[in-house]
């Protein structure tokens, strides 16, 4: 399957693939952008792909694996 990660918007999102041969979306979020820090941790293994958003929280980015995406 093909991935497209990209960062312009400033927030952070996923979006599963709308129809056949289109790709998986995921916005990356912004590091800078006060309010909105968020990211993703991509985890690759053989055929386990995995995809866990990161957040601001008290200053420190922390992961969010109740939101964990697997494809």
């Amino acid at each position: 399957g093909v991935v497209l990660i990209h960062g312009h918007i400033h927030w952070g999102y996923h979006h599963p693939p709308e129809a056949e041969g289109r790709p998986r979306l995921f916005c990356a979020g912004s590091c800078t952008h006060a309010g909105r820090e968020s990211g993703w941790l991509y985890e690759l293994s053989g055929q386990d792909r995995t995809a866990t958003p990161v957040r601001l929280t008290d200053d420190r980015y922390v992961l969010q694996p109740d939101e964990l995406i697997r494809w």
